[in-house]
């Protein structure tokens, strides 16, 4: 499923970036 690939993807990404954010 391409959708449930880009959902992941975009969810990885706002995560690392809240992460790097937090440090």
């Amino acid at each position: 499923m391409i959708l449930v690939g880009i959902l992941y993807i975009v969810s990885a990404i706002s995560f690392c970036r809240q992460y790097y954010f937090q440090q």
